[in-house]
């Protein structure tokens, strides 16, 4: 067996047959019988079976083209990630490209995105760290789909435990102080924002379409969760929409006060004046939100409404707010009072001076 094509072939101990070596695909050593005791049979069999490995990494190499991670960034955000209108995927995208590189997708391996993960995020908290995860993990499958990888290098790396959502909310006294703080165009937004629930972005991009006065009733067709949802107005909330002058042009409910038939781009630089003016400290545009929540169990709104009401996905979100309604649990509990009619008094026996026993 001194030729080329004997080699890898050879006996075994206590067999009949030749049996093989060769190296798959992946370099790894495989050894198995060829079931014949004839040799020139077993050579051919080898030969067969290293050809199939060449075939396999020839059709390897077609399958999965040179992409670059840059290449890879924009056809996840071209063909998939605009059209989910996700809050910060797109500067999500610019990070990864800045931190990992231009270098070709199949080179990149879980070592390198879980040295990207400790470095950028290791000042963010754990919730944005694993926001960035869970995005990275989806794009990596994305490409898999579209045969330009064949294996995610994130699928191994796992999630930071987070800290408990912030539930920062105003009292009455804030909320009268923002509000006496606010011109007489923002202080729509802020009513619009303490009355419903509503994202800013739902805010901004809400039309006089989905606004029934009529019924009191908004629809937000299109919400964080891809759920559409209906708020009921109140009549504070009622008497400000109504006054509204953008309601007779029939287009957003807070216009740009720039461009005609445009949604007014952002309202965070008169959120910081308007929140320096009324000295509330600690606040975020987003906190009018967990305001309203806050507001409603305070007041006794079971949990299930109220997470219809801001559009959870599910309970768990909602229930953050549960430890604001410490009375809900006294008032179930005394309502066993009258439903047990329980008599207080208590059998007594006169003490005679010694126990007695029956």
């Amino acid at each position: 067996m001194n030729n080329k094509a004997n080699r890898g072939l050879y006996r075994r101990d206590g067999s009949p047959y030749w049996w093989i070596r060769y190296a798959d695909r992946n370099g790894r050593i495989i050894r198995e019988t060829t079931g014949t005791t004839e040799k020139k049979l077993a050579v051919a069999i080898l030969a067969k079976k290293k050809v199939q490995v060449a075939e396999n990494k020839h059709l390897d190499v077609r399958k999965v083209p040179n992409t670059t991670f840059y290449e890879l960034c924009e056809q996840y955000w071209e063909l998939w990630g605009k059209h989910k209108r996700m809050k910060g995927l797109s500067h999500m995208i610019k990070t990864w490209k800045s931190k990992i590189g231009n270098l070709p997708v199949k080179e990149i391996n879980q070592q390198r995105i879980e040295r990207f993960l400790n470095g950028h995020c290791e000042n963010l908290t754990g919730a944005t760290r694993n926001r960035h995860l869970t995005m990275l993990k989806a794009m990596f499958n994305k490409g898999i789909q579209w045969d330009l990888l064949t294996e995610n290098p994130a699928v191994g790396i796992g999630k930071l435990r987070e800290a408990g959502g912030r539930t920062r909310f105003l009292d009455h006294e804030e909320i009268k102080r923002l509000l006496n703080s606010a011109s007489d165009a923002f202080r729509p937004i802020l009513l619009t924002a303490l009355h419903t629930g509503m994202r800013r972005g739902e805010i901004l991009n809400l039309k006089w379409s989905e606004v029934d006065l009529g019924n009191s009733i908004i629809t937000v067709q299109e919400s964080k969760s891809d759920r559409k949802r209906m708020i009921p107005i109140n009549e504070t909330l009622h008497k400000v929409l109504y006054r509204l002058p953008s309601r007779f042009q029939k287009g957003y409910v807070f216009p740009s006060p720039v461009t005609l038939g445009k949604r007014r781009f952002d309202v965070l630089r008169q959120w910081r004046n308007v929140i320096k003016r009324a000295e509330i400290e600690n606040v975020r545009f987003h906190d009018l939100r967990h305001t309203f929540a806050s507001h409603l169990v305070m007041n006794a709104v079971d949990i299930k409404t109220v997470q219809e009401l801001l559009g959870h996905a599910t309970l768990t979100m909602t229930m953050r707010y549960t430890h604001l309604a410490p009375d809900h649990r006294m008032r179930a509990i005394k309502t066993l009072d009258s439903a047990y009619q329980t008599d207080t008094k208590t059998d007594t026996v006169e003490n005679s001076g010694s126990d007695q026993s029956s």
